[in-house]
């Protein structure tokens, strides 16, 4: 099996939420019979596609075990902040790539000419991101932030994480406002950030 979509999908720094649904793929293709798997891969600031490579690397190591399972597994990094993490992540799911993205996937490519689903989601991006996307998202991240008994590295990822929220609220702004105000917020947030 060697898809290409997953490569797609993670062109565009901000969270969208289809780890479940690429690792549901994965177990379906197991089911029909696949033997190997050739996935593309992006450099991409994005954190939240480690999830997603997480969840599809120990799927294919053993498909025996559930999304569930490997999902508690992933966030086990974070110690006594999964909890919130998984709210986190779990947002995107299924506020936004279940009730918005998943269902216009076809919609979105077809915007984007050629099946490019990186440039639909861009030039419709206000039509499945709100703004209190980002807020409500990472108020988990930042209650994740609060508890005591985290390590350093435990901290260090869960701000990752905050970054990268708002690195997508800014692009969105950027991106959906189209002001010049939003565009130079957000380079200087990148430029503040080495991205």
């Amino acid at each position: 099996y060697r898809p290409n979509r997953h490569y797609y999908y993670n062109m565009l720094s901000i969270p969208a939420g289809f780890h479940k649904h690429f690792f549901d793929v994965l177990q379906y293709m197991i089911k029909q019979g696949s033997i190997g798997f050739d996935y593309d891969a992006a450099k991409t600031i994005n954190p939240t596609i480690q999830l997603s490579d997480y969840l599809l690397a120990r799927g294919m190591q053993d498909p025996s075990k559930s999304y569930d399972y490997w999902m508690k597994d992933f966030l086990k990094s974070y110690g006594k902040a999964g909890k919130d993490v998984e709210k986190y992540f779990e947002y995107w799911r299924k506020e936004v790539w279940e009730k918005r993205i998943e269902k216009n996937v076809n919609r979105i490519t077809e915007v984007g000419i050629c099946f490019n689903y990186t440039r639909g989601i861009v030039w419709t991006l206000k039509d499945y991101y709100k703004e209190s996307d980002f807020v409500t998202a990472g108020s988990y991240l930042k209650n994740a932030l609060k508890i005591k008994e985290l390590t350093s590295d435990q901290k260090k990822l869960i701000q990752k994480l905050i970054d990268f929220n708002e690195h997508g609220r800014l692009m969105f702004n950027a991106i959906a406002k189209k002001t010049g105000n939003d565009s130079i917020a957000l380079l200087k947030f990148r430029q503040k950030h080495n991205i």
